[in-house]
């Protein structure tokens, strides 16, 4: 049985194919959860978001 916060995390992995990306509009790959809602980016412009805010370590 899933958390309600899975089952949100669930439905953004499902609708990423119609989002956008929230910095340049080119179509989304992924997404950061913030303050209950899901943030789609690019591959480019998330990576660049998870390295700016320390989360990425590559």
């Amino acid at each position: 049985m899933q958390t309600p916060s899975s089952l949100k995390i669930t439905k953004a992995i499902h609708e990423i194919k119609g989002q956008h990306c929230e910095k340049c509009g080119t179509e989304a790959k992924g997404f950061v959860y913030r303050k209950a809602h899901p943030i789609y980016y690019c591959r480019k412009c998330l990576r660049d978001e998870l390295s700016t805010n320390g989360r990425l370590v590559a």
